[in-house]
């Protein structure tokens, strides 16, 4: 009679009608799609739509410049909490269009001569993983990050570089060809920050 008593319990409790069970809990309000602007190393400055079909993740795509190019962007968050601050993980991926680097050497050195062959065309890559936090309300949110970001760019013009600065010294010596651009790959330190701004 013992193992009947909770088994008549168990029965009583799936028998009853929906509306006498305990309510499942809500699920989280959030806003699901925005735009953003945001600032940063070595991604420049960007914006952005945003998309966030679930609480917990978020994807963007947009344009960037670094001040020489125009470039493109996109990346993928994820936020483990929905509520007014939650921290953030992210991977962002991003390409920057060839541009003339030569206009910050000449602005660095005050040199308006400066016509480098190899900054003519300087372009990359770039990856970044960083972890953050991000802080607001219903339509305004503010994000600050940190981490880490890998860059992939080829030295184009080197052989046109290096025979000019041979040019230059008044010719002989060692002479440096390059059959292919050479490719070139670094790792640094990775930060930004920036706004969101929530429409629906």
């Amino acid at each position: 009679m013992r193992l009947l008593a909770p088994i008549a319990l168990l029965v009583a409790v799936l028998a009853a009608p929906p509306s006498a069970r305990a309510a499942a809990p809500a699920a989280p309000h959030f806003a699901r799609l925005g735009v953003a602007l945001d600032l940063g190393v070595p991604e420049g400055a960007g914006a952005a739509l945003v998309l966030r079909p679930f609480y917990w993740v978020r994807v963007h795509a947009g344009v960037a410049t670094n001040g020489l190019a125009a470039g493109v962007r996109g990346g993928i968050a994820w936020l483990p909490f929905a509520g007014t601050f939650t921290p953030v993980l992210s991977l962002d991926l991003g390409s920057y269009f060839a541009g003339d680097a030569n206009r910050v050497a000449r602005l660095v050195t005050g040199d308006p001569s400066i016509d480098v062959p190899a900054l003519r065309r300087f372009g990359y890559d770039w990856a970044s993983l960083r972890a953050g936090f991000e802080l607001g309300g219903r339509v305004v949110h503010f994000f600050a990050d940190i981490g880490v970001s890998w860059l992939f760019a080829r030295a184009r013009g080197l052989n046109e570089t290096f025979a000019s600065s041979a040019d230059g010294g008044g010719g002989g010596g060692t002479t440096v060809t390059f059959a292919d651009d050479p490719r070139i790959r670094a790792r640094t330190v990775s930060a930004g920050l920036g706004v969101i701004v929530y429409i629906y």
